[in-house]
C-alpha cells in the first residue's frame, strides 16, 4: 500500500515538474519571438487604420417622439391601416409600428429624392434590360440610394417612447430622412377624423444634424487590429516552435 502511495506522489510531482516546464517554455518562446509578434500586431493596427481613414464616412440622425394614447385603435385608425397597406393593428403603437415599417412610407420618401438622384436614375434606366417604370425607380431609391430598409431603424421602449435613427453619408441626409418620416407620420395622423384621436404623437427630440460621424470608429478598429494581429502572431509562433522541436 506504501509502495503505491509512493508511485502516485512520484507521478503528481512529475506531471507538476512537467506542467513547470511547459509553462516556462511557453513563455520563454514569446519572450524570444517578442519583435514578431509586437511587429505583426503594429502592421495590423496601421493597416486597420488606414483601411477605416480610406471608407467612407457615415453619420447618424436621430429624433425620438412618444405616444399620447394607446388604447385600442377605432374604425378611423383601422381605415388608416388600411389606406397604408399594413396589417390591422391592435392598439395604436401597433399602428404607428406598422407604419414606420410600411412600404407606402418609403414610397411617399423616395419620391422626394427624384431629383437629387437624377443623374443616378439616368443610368440607372440606361443599364436597365427592360422597360422602367415609376414603380422600379422607387425601388431603386429605397433600396439602393437611400437605404431605407437598411439604414433607417426604430425602437420603442416601455413607456411607448419611438426612437428613430438613420445612417447617411451625408450628414443633412440623415437628418432629413428623419423629418419626412415625422411629417409622413403627423400627415397622417392630422387626416384623421374624430378629434381625440388627433394627438397621437408628440415629438420629443426633433431629428438633429450629426455634429461628428458614427463610422467608422478608427481607434477602436486600430486596437480591434493590434489585438487580432498579436493573436495571430502568438499561434503562428507556437505551431512554429512546435514543428522545429519535432
Amino acid at each position: 500500500m506504501s509502495t503505491e502511495t509512493s508511485n502516485l506522489k512520484n507521478n503528481d510531482a512529475s506531471f507538476n515538474d512537467d506542467d513547470e516546464i511547459d509553462l516556462v517554455e511557453l513563455f520563454k518562446t514569446l519572450w524570444e519571438n517578442k519583435k514578431t509578434i509586437i511587429a505583426t500586431a503594429l502592421l495590423f493596427a496601421i493597416t486597420a487604420g488606414v483601411i477605416s481613414f480610406m471608407l467612407p464616412k457615415q453619420y447618424k440622425s436621430t429624433a425620438s417622439f412618444f405616444i399620447t394614447e394607446s388604447d385600442k385603435p377605432s374604425s378611423s385608425l383601422m381605415g388608416y391601416a388600411a389606406m397604408l397597406g399594413v396589417s390591422t393593428p391592435g392598439n395604436i403603437e401597433s399602428l404607428i409600428k406598422n407604419v414606420l415599417d410600411s412600404y407606402s412610407i418609403k414610397v411617399n420618401i423616395a419620391e422626394k429624392y427624384h431629383q437629387d438622384f437624377n443623374d443616378a436614375i439616368k443610368e440607372y434606366k440606361a443599364s436597365a434590360p427592360s422597360p422602367i417604370t415609376p414603380a422600379h425607380i422607387n425601388d431603386f431609391i429605397i433600396y439602393t440610394q437611400l437605404k431605407l430598409d437598411k439604414n433607417f431603424s426604430f425602437l420603442v421602449n416601455k413607456n411607448n417612447l419611438f426612437e428613430l435613427n438613420y445612417i447617411s453619408q451625408d450628414k443633412i441626409q440623415s437628418k432629413t430622412i428623419l423629418e419626412h418620416y415625422l411629417n409622413n407620420i403627423i400627415k397622417y395622423n392630422e387626416s384623421l377624423e374624430l378629434s381625440a384621436e388627433k394627438n397621437i404623437i408628440t415629438i420629443v427630440d426633433p431629428p438633429r444634424l450629426p455634429l461628428k460621424k458614427f463610422k467608422p470608429n478608427i481607434k477602436l478598429n486600430i486596437i480591434i487590429g493590434g489585438i487580432f494581429g498579436g493573436f495571430l502572431s502568438v499561434i503562428f509562433v507556437f505551431i512554429r516552435s512546435s514543428l522545429f522541436r519535432k
